[in-house]
């Protein structure tokens, strides 16, 4: 039973691979006044800026990003 854990532990670990990441060009970049959504992925991003631009709160666009 005890190593059932361990093994569970083992494959958590070996599945977070690191990744490298690029710094956003100014492409990627935008300034809101409203509302802003940030994410590691512009089209995660982009999905969170139309929940709010069609009326939706925070929580909506947090999970469209999530889930993006």
């Amino acid at each position: 039973m005890k190593y059932k854990y361990y093994l569970i532990f083992f494959f958590l670990i070996v599945s977070c691979k690191p990744q490298a990441y690029k710094t956003p060009s100014a492409e990627h970049q935008a300034e809101a006044s409203k509302g802003m959504v940030v994410s590691a992925h512009p089209l995660a991003s982009q999905a969170g800026v139309e929940i709010l631009k069609q009326g939706g709160n925070a929580v909506d666009a947090w999970i469209a990003t999530h889930l993006a």
